[in-house]
């Protein structure tokens, strides 16, 4: 058996590790390989003039290359995630004005009072929503931090390559599900931001320095959670394109687990992520009805229609659990909430 310092210490040494090697394999390999990349993901080769003909046989001037899309970009090599940031502004205008009171009427109910506190009858003061958040944390950095902690360094920034990874989608293949998951993502982070300025609140290291969070913590506001406002949009706008069942507990499950590592890092409170996952839904309900998403709706169903039907429903447990206790992970009745 395992013990629980044995395991932090393996993290430790496994993080520090990765990251040291990590930096120096990069040092080396930019060195060696003289490869500049841009944010169009394009690789600058080391070459200072342009070639010239040179062929054996026949070293005739190059012809200029007649294109089937003609003079034009072909639409195939436009990389998805940038292609998806020039929707945004039609999008956002289709939309239509959000307010900050349109956000605070969304989210109020879910912005505790933290000052409530009444009598234990004892002339002691019941525990506040306030210590119950906090020691939530807590709780949770104690029971999985060990074996989150690699991904939350990774989820620190990005996290669209977990939903991507999930569907098997790249820069070649499914890119109108890559493009709604990249909208999702940006326009996700832009309101979870307008909300944070509607609200202002601290985050736990603020309230609870002791709470020493495991990675930086980000220089805004702290509800809603951004993380968990992106990470839902992207699972309810794909559910509701796709209308797969069988999908569904897979895409919420993933989207929880981004949030909750927020949680198990100590950069959120549990309210920040359930305010984040109805942002999450308030969002959906304006950007369904946009030209942009509906059309890009049918291409979603086209590429992703392999998980519209499910013929047997297969149950699995989970092998990380107590056999005694463990739970269907998967089943066919599955649905967001579940």
């Amino acid at each position: 058996m395992i013990n629980r310092g044995s395991r932090q210490g393996g993290v430790q040494g496994g993080v520090q590790g990765g990251v040291q090697g990590g930096v120096q394999g990069g040092v080396q390999g930019g060195v060696q390989g003289g490869v500049a990349s841009g944010m169009a993901n394009g690789a600058g080769l080391p070459m200072v003039d342009p070639l010239l003909p040179s062929h054996p046989d026949d070293p005739k001037p190059f012809d200029l290359i007649s294109r089937t899309s003609g003079l034009s970009f072909p639409s195939e090599n436009w990389d998805p995630k940038l292609s998806a940031t020039g929707k945004i502004p039609g999008i956002l205008q289709q939309m239509g004005s959000i307010s900050d009171d349109d956000i605070k009427g969304a989210l109020q109910t879910y912005y505790p009072n933290w000052s409530d506190g009444g009598s234990s009858g004892q002339g002691q003061q019941d525990v506040t929503p306030l210590e119950i958040e906090i020691k939530a944390i807590l709780r949770l950095r104690a029971d999985f931090l060990d074996r989150r902690a690699t991904e939350i360094v990774d989820q620190a920034g990005a996290f669209d390559h977990y939903f991507n990874s999930m569907l098997s989608v790249s820069d070649v293949n499914l890119r109108a599900t890559r493009e709604v998951i990249t909208l999702c993502i940006l326009i996700g982070g832009m309101f979870s931001q307008q909300a944070k300025g509607i609200f202002m609140r601290p985050r736990p290291v603020q309230i609870y320095p002791a709470m020493m969070p495991f990675i930086a913590t980000p220089s805004h506001p702290s509800f809603p959670s951004g993380h968990a406002t992106q990470a839902f949009l992207v699972a309810k706008m794909l559910s509701r394109m796709m209308q797969a069942p069988a999908l569904e507990p897979y895409l919420f499950s993933l989207a929880n687990r981004i949030a909750e590592n927020r949680e198990i890092a100590g950069l959120h409170y549990e309210s920040d992520s359930r305010a984040g996952k109805e942002l999450a839904e308030f969002l959906v309900d304006k950007l369904v009805n946009t030209d942009a998403i509906k059309s890009l709706e049918v291409q979603v169903k086209d590429e992703l229609k392999h998980f519209n039907t499910v013929e047997d429903s297969v149950v699995i447990t989970d092998v990380l659990a107590d056999p005694a206790e463990a739970e269907p992970a998967v089943s066919k009745e599955g649905t967001e909430d579940a």
